[in-house]
């Protein structure tokens, strides 16, 4: 919505807020440019993930509008193309005091299992085989790492730990390196999970390790998993 509408605005549903809360502790931005009267969202992901911007897509468009659009990748030196739906809206204005001064508690609280799945599909990562999870937060500052460390032990009794993005760096990630522990979050998100990202949650290097995960999983997702995701998955490059 253009600087200068006004008028009363439902707010948002719990869903669509859930996957913008989660979007933009990931790959999302909402920013309030000049011009503009309410904030703006932005969605970006490589075309590869079409499927996957489709799915979030899919919660927000009967209340915030936008499309799917496709153009250069800008974070690639090449040809690869990206697509983004972009929306600005008054009810975006609630979201965007809470979290417009970086991530806090407050914010973390707001989460609910829907939310940490985007987080999730947007910035983990299944490592060490597949058998233990990083979380990308790149872009935090180790003041909000070490927030969102302390938020997963009291909430989700989950125990990650930092450590640095690569040896030297100023970037931090969240691990969780115990596979029992992986496991109890990717419990936690399984029933949200899009059948397009069934991957970010098969545990395990091994097809017969993996196939019984998949067994154990099997009541919660939304999905089934066959013996080609099972395979498929070992082909996988680590971490992706």
């Amino acid at each position: 919505m253009e600087a200068g509408q006004k008028g009363p605005s439902a707010p948002l549903s719990e869903e669509a807020k859930q996957v913008i809360l989660g979007t933009l502790l990931g790959d999302g931005s909402l920013r309030r440019y000049k011009g503009y009267a309410y904030p703006r969202l932005v969605i970006r992901h490589s075309a590869k993930q079409r499927e996957y911007l489709q799915w979030k897509v899919s919660f927000l468009l009967g209340e915030l509008g936008g499309s799917i659009k496709e153009v250069r990748d800008p974070m690639s030196k090449g040809t690869a193309k990206a697509v983004y739906v972009s929306s600005a809206s008054p009810k975006l204005e609630g979201i965007f005091q809470l979290v417009s001064k970086g991530v806090r508690r407050k914010w973390l609280n707001q989460l609910r299992p829907l939310g940490l799945c985007v987080w999730w599909l947007d910035d983990g990562s299944l490592v060490r085989n597949r058998t233990q999870a990083v979380l990308c937060t790149d872009s935090f500052s180790l003041k909000e790492v070490k927030v969102a460390r302390r938020y997963f032990q009291k909430v989700w009794g989950l125990s990650f730990r930092i450590a640095p993005a690569k040896r030297g760096t100023q970037r931090y990630r969240l691990w969780l390196r115990s596979t029992t522990e992986t496991k109890r979050f990717l419990r936690i998100i399984a029933p949200f999970v899009p059948e397009c990202m069934k991957q970010k949650i098969l545990l395990y290097r091994k097809p017969s390790s993996r196939k019984r995960w998949a067994s154990e999983i099997a009541g919660l997702v939304r999905f089934a998993i066959s013996d080609e995701d099972i395979v498929q998955a070992s082909r996988q490059r680590e971490g992706s």
